[in-house]
């Protein structure tokens, strides 16, 4: 009889140690869905004509070649020096419309954490202004005649072998808690509260620049976005006829 009991005693903490461990294992589970792997769907106004579809609307590159967000906007603050020009990334010849976060062809979606990452609309958008004084003009699926694709791609490269690329540095230079300012096309980027897990994404990214080979296997995913990259990687200077 002690003998049974002793057995069901045993046999129950077991039952006991197998539940929290499944519930355990659960919430890890969770947590790492929700921080690495949950996708949320972008703003309803990306979606809201096929011309902000086009320009802004995600065609899936985030998985692969997303970069996270606040490493693509601590960037400019930290190696302003490996930019063509001052400016930050309107001196790449970017397309960046009024009142927009980020740059045309440039798209921010959450998974698991938010992402930046590129769509066909970067080489792909025309920009022209009908006299000096005038505000410029988009044409979406035009020639990008002022964008040079391939200084982009170098500036990710020499950024992610710079020393300065550590958590500590980019953690530094991320935007204080409770901030907004509006935003200044062609200028640095919108600002917004502080995400809590900004000091965890840029140690994951530092790990990566330890070694170039991870940033190098992303670019492909990147460069499979232009149709034609020895051509479309050449910085252009197209005109582009108006009528007025």
């Amino acid at each position: 009889m002690a003998y049974m009991q002793a057995k069901e005693r045993r046999w129950r903490k077991l039952k006991i140690a197998l539940l929290v461990l499944l519930i355990a294992g659960a919430l890890l589970g969770y947590i790492g869905w929700s921080r690495f792997l949950r996708e949320e769907p972008q703003p309803d106004w990306v979606r809201s004509t096929p011309e902000m579809r086009f320009k802004y609307g995600s065609i899936g590159a985030e998985w692969d070649a997303g970069i996270p967000y606040w490493i693509f906007y601590v960037i400019p603050r930290v190696f302003p020096e490996k930019f063509p020009g001052p400016g930050g990334y309107s001196s790449l010849g970017v397309a960046w419309e009024a009142g927009q976060e980020l740059p045309i062809g440039f798209t921010k979606k959450v998974i698991g954490f938010p992402r930046v990452a590129n769509t066909c609309a970067v080489c792909h958008t025309a920009t022209y202004r009908a006299s000096a004084q005038e505000n410029p003009m988009f044409v979406e699926t035009g020639p990008a005649n002022m964008l040079n694709v391939a200084a982009y791609f170098r500036l990710l490269v020499d950024v992610a072998k710079d020393p300065r690329f550590t958590a500590d540095v980019l953690a530094d230079n991320a935007p204080p808690e409770q901030v907004g300012i509006e935003v200044d096309p062609g200028g640095e980027l919108l600002l917004q509260a502080r995400d809590p897990d900004l000091e965890e994404f840029v140690k994951i990214a530092a790990e990566d620049s330890e070694e170039l080979e991870p940033l190098e296997q992303r670019r492909p995913g990147v460069l499979r976005l232009v149709q034609d990259p020895p051509v479309e990687l050449e910085p252009r200077q197209l005109p582009v006829q108006v009528e007025l």
